[in-house]
């Protein structure tokens, strides 16, 4: 299974899921586009916000990340379906 996830600003794949706390991504990404982890720091540093993000990351053989505070809502044992979802 593949993911063609492309950033909505840049047009970069997304390699990663990137979990944003909610109210900073309301105001930065009010359309909830996908967007890599570049565009987020920039839209961010446009409004001067400053934050954490934490990151996940699934390969074919290669996985990363751990279940941090901001995602201990977010099932990411797929990464891969996760991107898919945020991406249709």
């Amino acid at each position: 299974m593949s993911c063609r996830c492309e950033c909505n600003d840049c047009g970069k794949p997304v390699g990663f899921l990137i979990v944003v706390p909610f109210k900073i991504w309301a105001e930065i990404n009010p359309n909830h586009e996908l967007l890599c982890l570049d565009c987020i720091d920039n839209r961010c540093a446009a409004k001067e916000i400053f934050c954490e993000v934490e990151l996940y990351f699934q390969g074919k053989a290669v996985r990363a990340g751990t279940m941090g505070t901001l995602a201990k809502h977010v099932d990411v044992t797929d990464y891969r379906k996760a991107l898919e979802a945020i991406a249709s």
